[in-house]
């Protein structure tokens, strides 16, 4: 048995490790490194995922040509940095750390400010929707327990003093109920 944990944990290391990996070998053997760095730049990933393809690339002894992908890099991050992206990566809720060029930026960062509002706005709709779907279930609770406290009411078994404190408890839950639903409105 701990052999077979043992053996478990190794392999969802190794899992886990390769993962990791941005390049496998063939990958890291075949690279476009110019191209590589073009897509990564033109997806917005700053110049330090070199590092992680030097790292994947390093397991198999084989080094990025820092240079070709630089200049790719440079290229794919003229792409991204177009204010289309910067509203879009905005109002999906991205955070930007720079890294477009001088010449781009500004109109990027206009634009994912605006889409960072837009985004706002929409998280501040959900979460409203959210907390309006929890009372509504929360409504639909008390409800359920008034009726089940009224059933126990007319119980032939159920004592005055019982009733009386069954009373109160409706009572309550009406008032729970009521506050629920100004909290809905």
């Amino acid at each position: 048995m701990l052999n077979t944990i043992k053996l478990l944990a190794a392999l969802a290391t190794v899992v886990l490790l390769n993962g990791c990996n941005t390049l496998n070998k063939d990958e890291c053997r075949n690279a476009n490194w110019k191209l590589i760095g073009f897509e990564d730049g033109s997806r917005g990933h700053g110049p330090e995922r070199i590092g992680e393809h030097r790292h994947a690339c390093a397991q198999h002894n084989i080094t990025p040509d820092l240079h070709a992908y630089q200049n790719g890099h440079a290229e794919g991050m003229r792409q991204f940095c177009q204010p289309r992206n910067g509203y879009q990566q905005g109002q999906n809720g991205y955070r930007y750390n720079g890294g477009c060029p001088h010449d781009l930026e500004p109109a990027f960062v206009h634009a994912f400010k605006s889409g960072t509002e837009i985004y706002a706005v929409k998280s501040k709709i959900n979460s409203a929707r959210q907390q309006q779907n929890n009372a509504i279930n929360n409504i639909k609770q008390v409800e359920s327990d008034i009726a089940d406290k009224e059933k126990q009411i007319i119980l032939s078994h159920t004592t005055a003093t019982q009733r009386l404190a069954l009373l109160l408890d409706i009572k309550q839950l009406n008032q729970t109920k009521s506050d629920l639903e100004n909290e809905i409105h």
